[in-house]
């Protein structure tokens, strides 16, 4: 997967977390990015979700802390939607999910 794009939802929810959160995040996302269907990611979609993107949802801590993505297109591009608390899921339901709204970024870039 050669792109990883990132909202600012997605920014703002990476600072938020202690370090140690942000660190099993970031493992996670190299993790995605390597291979999304990975088993250890028990990703699975949002079901409330019907978008452009489908998007999916993997737990990094327990069921405590999610991340919402999406991957599409050719090559296959790795969308970072949101990261937070269970919380996450209103806003998933009201997301436009607009992907000229996202910024590209390496992983080297977000500390993964």
């Amino acid at each position: 997967m050669s792109l990883v794009l990132v909202s600012r939802a997605f920014s703002d929810g990476l600072q938020r977390l202690t370090s140690a959160e942000r660190q099993r995040t970031l493992s996670t996302v190299r993790t995605l990015h390597a291979s999304p269907r990975h088993p250890s990611l028990h990703a699975h979609r949002v079901l409330s979700v019907t978008a452009r993107h489908p998007a999916w949802e993997v737990y990094i801590t327990g069921r405590s802390l999610r991340l919402i993505f999406s991957v599409s297109g050719e090559p296959p591009t790795l969308r970072l939607w949101f990261v937070g608390s269970h919380q996450i899921l209103a806003s998933v339901r009201r997301c436009p999910f607009d992907a000229t709204r996202l910024q590209s970024v390496s992983l080297d870039e977000l500390g993964a």
